[in-house]
């Protein structure tokens, strides 16, 4: 806890193969969320967005900007949680095991 936990959100975001990003008004606002973007893509892992409250064109410009590229999965869209999680699972960029 403290100042520990930037130290292991940096390990598990260099160690990891992708990274979903659950993406809401609140991520959009939250400085500790930007870094953590920004870390992840310093080390080129590949993105998986899953838009939960907020759109693409309604991010502040420089988050929309580092996300444009990425894959991205809007919960509006799936009526059941399963149908999103198994669409997220499907990803192309989701090792399988």
């Amino acid at each position: 806890a403290g100042s520990e936990w930037p130290t292991f959100i940096a390990q598990k975001l260099k160690e990891c193969d992708c990274m979903i990003v659950f993406v809401s008004k609140a991520y959009s606002e939250s400085d500790n969320c930007l870094r953590e973007l920004t870390y992840a893509q310093k080390y080129k892992k590949p993105l998986l967005c899953v838009f939960i409250d907020i759109e693409l064109d309604d991010l502040p410009c420089g988050i929309e900007m580092q996300l444009i590229n990425s894959q991205n999965v809007e919960v509006k869209n799936f009526s059941t949680i399963k149908e999103l999680c198994d669409t997220i699972c499907k990803a192309s960029m989701i090792p399988l095991p």
